[in-house]
């Protein structure tokens, strides 16, 4: 069982997605309770995690802005209109 394995690890905020479709959704109860991870919810086995430090499968990291400037340019074309449709 995986319970509580990482609870008050607080320095503990690893990413785990490569268990991902091998982990025991089922025995991880409050497995990242109190811990330094990011996500300290139960993973889910419908979504595949989160898993600690990560999300994982949630979003790509080319959905994600990694600058102020990415962000203003995608809000503008979209209060543009020009969306891709």
């Amino acid at each position: 069982s995986t319970r509580e394995m990482f609870k008050v690890a607080t320095s503990f905020n690893q990413n785990l997605c490569a268990w991902e479709d091998n982990f025991p959704y089922s025995n991880a109860n409050d497995i990242f309770e109190d811990s330094g991870c990011n996500f300290k919810g139960n993973p889910s086995s419908v979504h595949h995690g989160p898993l600690c430090a990560s999300p994982c499968n949630a979003v790509s990291p080319t959905d994600c802005f990694t600058t102020r400037d990415e962000l203003k340019a995608a809000v503008d074309k979209y209060v543009e209109g020009d969306w891709g449709t």
